[in-house]
């Protein structure tokens, strides 16, 4: 965990066992909230950080929405995986209760039919393409932060599918993806008391809760599907995003000692 003010769910992935035994190298890929609220020191302590590339997961409308209040000294790259926000993250509570406060499975629901959509939607397949692009270009720059909004569905695939192409061993893998509930605590817990005193509730209540956390009913889905449905994520990283094993043995030498 990092502090960064402003900013929350900020992670670096250094030290997570790789491909050979080797470490992901501290500084160099870290993942994170919106930085819409980041403030001056905030900035200052991700470029102190080493972070020098900043990759934005996020649906255009989002961006335009709540854009990224970074400095220019970063190279702000905009990598859209879906064309609209399909978690919900930027929803207020209002827009919510008008779609589904008597349905207590909706926001659960959501979340699942969202997670398939990360590995069958082609807007997706190709979001994956820039964000490995932009990894490979930007590699040798330093530090390289990337986000979505709240940092854990579009940025834990995203995060997920690195840390395969690393070698992480999927159960550490996973580990990573569930924790951004406890990193993300304070955001969940000001949801859940704001959903609280709209006093709608518990079905209500509930799906804002199935909106802000992860679950391994969420992951379950895209992982599923590339198992059953493309072979497994050796061949989904090959065959569907398109990585080479030159393209793998690159991100492995940069982000891996």
């Amino acid at each position: 965990m990092l502090t960064v003010p402003g900013a929350f769910n900020v992670r670096d992935l250094g030290g997570i066992l790789g491909r050979d035994n080797r470490k992901i190298i501290n500084h160099k890929l870290i993942r994170a909230g919106y930085l819409s609220d980041i403030n001056e020191t905030g900035n200052q302590n991700l470029l102190n950080y080493g972070v020098k590339t900043i990759i934005d997961l996020r649906s255009p409308d989002e961006v335009t929405t709540y854009p990224d209040k970074i400095s220019s000294e970063f190279n702000y790259l905009k990598v859209p995986i879906f064309p609209d926000d399909v978690t919900a993250s930027t929803s207020t509570l209002d827009e919510i209760n008008t779609r589904y406060a008597r349905d207590s499975e909706y926001g659960y629901e959501r979340m699942l039919q969202s997670y398939r959509r990360m590995v069958i939607d082609p807007h997706a397949i190709c979001g994956y393409r820039a964000f490995f692009q932009a990894i490979l270009d930007h590699r040798a720059d330093g530090g390289i932060l990337f986000h979505c909004s709240a940092g854990k569905d579009r940025t834990g695939i995203c995060s997920y599918l690195l840390l395969a192409v690393l070698g992480v061993n999927p159960q550490r893998n996973l580990q990573d993806y569930l924790d951004s509930n406890p990193a993300s605590k304070d955001r969940i817990n000001s949801r859940m008391q704001e959903a609280k005193s709209k006093q709608l509730g518990q079905c209500f209540v509930t799906s804002i809760h199935d909106l802000a956390v992860v679950s391994l009913d969420y992951i379950e889905q895209p992982l599923s599907l590339i198992n059953y449905e493309f072979g497994g994520m050796t061949a989904f990283i090959k065959d569907e995003i398109g990585l080479s094993d030159s393209d793998i043995n690159a991100i492995c030498d940069a982000f891996l000692k």
